[in-house]
């Protein structure tokens, strides 16, 4: 500080710009790595980015302290509960949710989702996703990323090869919202997914269900999503590790609830997709 001091330096004003410049820095770098996935939906990707500007933008402005009167008392502890989480971010590496701390409660097997009626209840939304496609499509309501999508574009999305249901990473959170509203009319069909082992002493010992780990916005509000899938060797499946189901829908019940199941005809191990989350 001393030696700052002789340069004419504010020690505080210092600090002030470093921590803004180094949180530009580590959104940057989270960017730039593709990590943000880890910690916030995609959507909000602009949001850091705009963050970054703001954070330059504002430490020009204080650079004009920097030469000015130096303070004779400096408060340095506030600036640490900025310094310590910023020097923690770069120093641990950021790693995907196994489900070492997750439970039953955890998992979203419903595929439910639940809008406000109002008065401050929840109110169970069992529209399918077709149908809200449609709706959206027929009023032209809805975001501006459902309106004006065509009927083709719905079926890509609920993607189909031939006659097997595939839940792949774009299709996963669709095709599980149509399976529960529409369980009738899947049955018997034929589906294919990949996902990770997760299991729970609940499921019992011939059950597990492919997961994938989805967000509706930052990683504090991760879970994991799927369908129950019935596999006598579930049992022997290595927690976590990363397979490829291939079976067949069916009514099935889990605590008191009807809902779709997958009856496994085989269960492949497979490579970790790229893009492990679903959105």
């Amino acid at each position: 500080m001393r030696y700052l001091n002789r340069l004419g330096i504010d020690f505080e004003a210092l600090l002030k710009i470093a921590s803004l410049l180094g949180f530009a820095f580590l959104f940057y770098k989270v960017i730039e790595s593709g990590n943000a996935k880890y910690y916030v939906h995609p959507r909000i990707i602009p949001y850091m980015q705009f963050g970054i500007v703001m954070f330059i933008t504002i430490a020009l402005f204080i650079s004009g302290e920097l030469f000015k009167t130096k303070r004779k008392n400096i408060k340095l502890g506030r600036y640490l509960l900025f310094i310590i989480p910023l020097m923690l971010a770069f120093a641990l590496p950021p790693k995907a949710l196994d489900t070492d701390t997750m439970s039953i409660s955890n998992i979203n097997t419903m595929g439910r989702s639940y809008e406000s009626s109002g008065d401050g209840e929840l109110v169970e939304d069992t529209q399918t996703y077709s149908d809200r496609e449609e709706n959206n499509i027929a009023t032209g309501s809805g975001s501006n990323q459902n309106a004006g999508k065509s009927s083709d574009n719905i079926s890509k999305e609920l993607l189909k090869q031939g006659d097997t249901i595939v839940m792949a990473a774009e299709s996963f959170i669709p095709w599980i919202e149509e399976l529960y509203g529409s369980l009738s009319k899947y049955e018997g069909k034929k589906i294919q997914v990949v996902g990770f082992v997760f299991k729970d002493k609940e499921f019992g010992q011939n059950r597990f269900v492919p997961a994938r780990f989805t967000m509706n916005c930052c990683a504090a509000d991760m879970q994991p999503v799927g369908l129950l899938c019935n596999y006598q060797r579930a049992e022997q499946l290595k927690k976590d590790s990363w397979v490829k189901v291939t079976g067949k829908i069916q009514k099935g019940e889990f605590k008191g609830e009807i809902m779709p199941v997958i009856a496994a005809e085989t269960v492949e191990p497979t490579d970790k997709p790229e893009d492990e989350l679903v959105y």
